[in-house]
């Protein structure tokens, strides 16, 4: 039997375990996991619902109620806090549940290739190089009743919250708008963002995540960050009604927003870790929508009468982060070549993934426009090679951690595991180390490889690997995890230059590196996603994490 052969058996046997024909999850054999009961995540109709003969009893739809329904949301993680600025380490959870709830000046098309729209504010224009203007919407209505003003602007964006050297939200600001350097009050409708220096995708920037306005009023109100971090006020189509940590966060609609009324009474977003609770609830009628379905799961809801899978495309790039700097073995580039030489992506997008994803050529997206390379490589899959670097390396079998989770990401157990398997077959010692939550990732000492993934909030290399990897990414400032000279130096280079061959040859230059010469990580495929939900609901995702329940995107009968 070849390797690929004995590996895809080894991947099979795994997924075989994860979901079983009744839709009840079996123990998956990863080292160190203690795995979760998935019935203590869901109500006693679920734990009935899915005992032997019975999940046929949940196929049913609730009655419609006359009123607008309630939504609730069963997600792998929930965000600690509900202040969109308030951690360097924004992940998807904190998109999926505050984009209901906050709005900039400007927003993004996930309609139409990511395309800036006005939002809050109805007219905008690049006065020069370094300054844009920008013409408020009259009428908007923040959570609190209060109306938007200039006043709210130069408090969101200003020296409290986000730029004073102890603003709270500092860090997250040098990684969202890291050439953002001030607001300015023309009149009480117009304001002016300045630049601190020359930026093509500014726009996009302040669109994509950063420039969300808060009520400054609510905002001076609050006791302390930490208060106003778990209620803050946006002017978003919901509101925040209630958030219990590493629970539940529970949004009632705001009726006078501007953009219409909200079609739901409200959203409710409930943490589900396991994949099988998500599942499980989702047949009882305990919530209404299961993200991140795994592939394996997607014929199992829809064989369900009354339920259905809706699928979107990913600006999001699953990758194993590298910890070049304070790992030993890790160190040596030649390790963390084989590292990648010896991933088959291919087998792992067939078996896990059932097909239902892709292999990026690198960390790029064909919606860069012309400064995308389409022909680049994807990832060479070379154990011979691997083998032999891994020799070159010095490397004597010393272990490695990779930590997870092991639910955070879709099919994280599935994959993690052969990707283990596939770096043993070439002489490399990983080992799989169980923690509780992201934060313990690049803990130290011990610290190795962990699961990561890219989001490309806009479509451009600034979105992508400078934002993930650059000079001020959570990587290189809180992480500590990689630092390379030339890279961060090509970072401000292709954010300070409009000129499209400049642009092209740095952006090839910074592939290289993250790839091959300096790599950081092991890129592997795209994370594309799956929602389970009741059929009766008329709701549509986007290509992104951003969960829109708003009166353009959702409607429920």
């Amino acid at each position: 039997m070849g390797e690929r052969a004995r590996m895809k058996r080894s991947i099979d046997g795994i997924t075989s375990h994860i979901l079983s024909s009744t839709g009840q999850a079996a123990p998956v054999a990863m080292p160190g996991l203690q795995m979760e009961d998935a019935m203590s995540q869901i109500s006693r109709r679920t734990l009935l619902a899915t005992g032997a003969g019975a999940i046929a009893l949940a196929a049913a739809p609730r009655a419609r109620a006359q009123a607008r329904r309630t939504v609730t949301v069963a997600s792998q993680a929930l965000p600690p806090t509900m202040e969109p600025m308030d951690t360097p380490g924004t992940t998807s959870v904190w998109y999926r549940t505050e984009y209901n709830v906050f709005e900039g000046l400007l927003g993004l098309d996930y309609r139409n290739n990511l395309a800036v729209r006005g939002a809050l504010a109805e007219r905008w224009s690049q006065r020069d190089a370094r300054t844009w203007e920008f013409s408020l919407r009259q009428g908007v209505k923040f959570h609190d009743g209060r109306e938007l003003t200039a006043e709210d602007v130069l408090v969101s964006l200003g020296e409290e919250r986000l730029m004073g050297p102890n603003a709270p939200g500092r860090s997250s600001a040098k990684g969202f708008l890291p050439t953002f350097e001030r607001a300015e009050k023309i009149d009480e409708r117009t304001v002016r963002l300045i630049t601190n220096t020359d930026d093509p995708v500014f726009d996009r920037r302040i669109a994509a995540w950063g420039g969300q306005i808060i009520s400054a009023a609510a905002f001076r109100a609050a006791p302390n960050w930490q208060s106003w971090a778990m209620r803050p006020v946006g002017t978003g189509p919901y509101r925040i009604a209630e958030v219990r940590r590493d629970y539940g966060i529970k949004l009632t609609a705001h009726d006078e927003y501007w953009g219409g009324r909200p079609p739901l009474a409200g959203v409710n977003f409930r943490a589900v870790p396991e994949m099988a609770a998500r599942f499980a609830g989702l047949l009882a009628g305990d919530w209404d929508i299961a993200t991140d379905v795994t592939p394996d799961a997607v014929t199992e809801i829809e064989g369900r009468r009354g339920f259905k899978v809706v699928e979107a495309g990913s600006n999001v790039t699953r990758m194993v982060i590298l910890d070049a700097k304070h790992n030993p073995q890790l160190r040596d580039v030649r390790l963390r070549r084989a590292l990648s030489l010896a991933v088959d992506r291919q087998l792992l997008v067939d078996t896990i993934w059932l097909g239902k994803t892709t292999i990026p050529n690198g960390l790029q997206s064909p919606s860069y426009g012309a400064l995308y390379d389409e022909k680049r490589r994807a990832p060479v899959f070379d154990p011979d090679l691997a083998r032999k670097l891994v020799q070159e390396s010095g490397y004597r079998g010393e272990p490695i951690a990779l930590r997870t989770t092991g639910t955070y990401y879709l099919a994280e157990r599935q994959t993690t595991e052969a990707l283990v398997g596939m770096w043993q077959a070439v002489g490399v010692n990983v080992q799989i180390e169980m923690v509780e939550n992201y934060a313990q990732w690049y803990r130290r000492p011990g610290s190795g490889m962990y699961n990561y993934s890219s989001v490309m909030l806009f479509p451009d290399p600034l979105a992508g690997m400078v934002r993930n990897f650059g000079p001020d990414s959570a990587l290189q400032r809180t992480e500590d995890s990689w630092f390379n000279e030339e890279f961060n130096g090509l970072c401000k280079g292709i954010a300070g230059t409009s000129d499209l061959t400049e642009r092209r040859r740095m952006h090839a230059r910074m592939l290289d590196i993250l790839e091959w010469e300096d790599p950081p990580m092991v890129l592997l495929f795209m994370q594309n996603m799956f929602y389970g939900l009741r059929a009766d609901l008329d709701w549509r995702p986007y290509p992104a994490h951003q969960m829109d329940f708003g009166p353009d995107n959702m409607r429920a009968g």
